[in-house]
C-alpha cells in the first residue's frame, strides 16, 4: 500500500492471518498478503500446503529471535504450536492464559508484542532468512515427489514408544537426491522440559544427512538417497523413530501429510500390560489432536494380543489421520 513501510504492512498481514484457524486454514494461500508472498516466493501456482509450510518455516526460524515467551505466544497466535489447537485466536490466547496462569488481556498484550518484534524482524532480514530456509524449503515442495504407501507401526511395548515407517515414493523430477520429512512430537502434560527429543535410526534404502528442530515439538529428517532417483522411478525405505527413555508421549498418532499419499496404514501394539481404556480413529480432522479431545464415534476393537490397525486412502493435505487412545 502506497506510504506504508514493509513493517507495517508485514504486522497487518501477520495481524490477519492469525485470525480464525491461523496458518491451519485450508485455503491459507489466500489468505497470505503481498509482503508476505514476496518473501516466501508464493504465486498462484503454489498449492495451499506449499504455501502454508513455506510461511510457516519461515515465521519459525523469525521466532528464533523472540524470548521464550513472546517465541510460544507467536506460535500459538498463528496456530502453528500443537498443544494450541483452537479453531479461534479467541480461544487459543484463552488456553495460553490458562497455561501461563494470567489474565487473557496480558496474553493478548504479549501476542501483540510479538507481532510487532516479528515485522520488524521480518523487514529487516526477511530475504535473509527466507535465502537461509530455502534449499530445505525445496525439500517441502509437493511437485517434487509423493507418497504411495506409508506402512508404519507404533510399538507401545517396547522400553520407550518407538515407530517404524516403511514408505515407498515416487520421485516427480530427474535428479532427485534426498527429500525431508516433518514430525511433531506433541508435549503431554505430565512433560515440562523445555524441548522435546527424538531418536531417529535409517532402517534401509537411504541415510540420515541431516536433523533440524525448529520448534519444541518439531523435527525434521532429510533423508539422503543411495542413487538420485529419475522422474516416475519408485523408492522405499524404512526409518525407526524412538522417543528417549523418561520422556512421555501423548496418547495419539496422527499423520499430518504435507505431500499427497495415496494410502497410509497404520497399527499400533499396545503393552498388555497396559491396555488403553478406549481407543479410537481420527479421520481427517482439520486441527492438532489435544489431550482435551474425547474419545471420537469411530471406536476400535484390540485383537487378543492388544494390538489394532486402521488403513486410510488419497489422504488430504495438512489434514489428520490416526489413532488415539485414553490411558
Amino acid at each position: 500500500m502506497e506510504g506504508r513501510t514493509s513493517e507495517e504492512q508485514l504486522y497487518t498481514e501477520l495481524g490477519a492471518l492469525r485470525k480464525g484457524w491461523g496458518l491451519r486454514r485450508p485455503y491459507v494461500r489466500d489468505r497470505v498478503g503481498p509482503e508476505l508472498r514476496k518473501l516466501c516466493g508464493i504465486d498462484d501456482t503454489v498449492t495451499h500446503s506449499a504455501a502454508r509450510s513455506r510461511v510457516t518455516e519461515l515465521l519459525v526460524r523469525a521466532f528464533g529471535a523472540l524470548p521464550d515467551d513472546l517465541a510460544l505466544a507467536a506460535r500459538a497466535m498463528m496456530a502453528i504450536e500443537p498443544d494450541y489447537p483452537d479453531k479461534t485466536l479467541t480461544l487459543r490466547q484463552e488456553r495460553l492464559a490458562t497455561t501461563w496462569n494470567v489474565d487473557p488481556m496480558t496474553v493478548r498484550r504479549r501476542c501483540n508484542q510479538a507481532l510487532q518484534l516479528i515485522s520488524a524482524h521480518l523487514a529487516e532480514r526477511g530475504p535473509e532468512l527466507a535465502a537461509d530456509g530455502r534449499d530445505e524449503d525445496d525439500s517441502f515442495r509437493p511437485d517434487e515427489w509423493y507418497t504411495v504407501t506409508s506402512l508404519t507401526t507404533l510399538r507401545l511395548d517396547t522400553p520407550t514408544p518407538e515407530a517404524t515407517e516403511i514408505r515407498e515414493i515416487v520421485s516427480m523430477k530427474d535428479g532427485l537426491c534426498r527429500i525431508a520429512l516433518g514430525l511433531g512430537l506433541p508435549r503431554p502434560r505430565s512433560e515440562t522440559r523445555p524441548k522435546m527429543g527424538l531418536e531417529v535410526e535409517m532402517q534401509f534404502g537411504g541415510a540420515l544427512e541431516s536433523n533440524r528442530q525448529p520448534s519444541a515439538e518439531y523435527f525434521v529428517h532429510y533423508i539422503r538417497f543411495p542413487h538420485p532417483l529419475a522422474r516416475g522411478e519408485v523408492h522405499t525405505f524404512g526409518k525407526t523413530v524412538r522417543i528417549p527413555p523418561g520422556q512421555a508421549m501423548a496418547p495419539h498418532f496422527v499423520s499430518r501429510p504435507l505431500h499427497r499419499v495415496d494410502r497410509f496404514e497404520l497399527r499400533v501394539k499396545f503393552n498388555p500390560a497396559r491396555l488403553p481404556r478406549v481407543v479410537w480413529r481420527i479421520f481427517a480432522i482439520p486441527y492438532h489432536v489435544s489431550e482435551a479431545d474425547g474419545p471420537g464415534k469411530d471406536i476400535l476393537e484390540l485383537d487378543s494380543v492388544g494390538e489394532t490397525a486402521v488403513t486410510f486412502t488419497r489422504l488430504r493435505p495438512s489434514f489428520g489421520y490416526g489413532v488415539r487412545w485414553l490411558p
